[in-house]
């Protein structure tokens, strides 16, 4: 799998997420994500992504939240 929608769905964790490495483009907008420590941990294990969405969630709020993706 390289494309993952998963958009309004209300999610609150990224559990599980680091076992789809071949992922290239993830859309997680508009959930439930609020905390960096572990979801953007979880993200960064994803050596092949190359685009990520997460506008609508709280931890977009967060000051320089995308400082901590890469």
């Amino acid at each position: 799998m390289q494309t993952l929608i998963l958009r309004h769905n209300k999610l609150i964790s990224t559990e599980g997420i680091e076992i789809l490495v071949s992922l290239r483009q993830l859309d997680l907008g508009h959930n439930m994500l609020s905390s960096i420590d572990p979801e953007i941990v979880r993200l960064k294990s994803l050596q092949s992504l190359t685009a990520l969405t997460l506008e609508g969630n709280p931890i977009a709020l967060l000051d320089q939240y995308r400082s901590h993706l890469w």
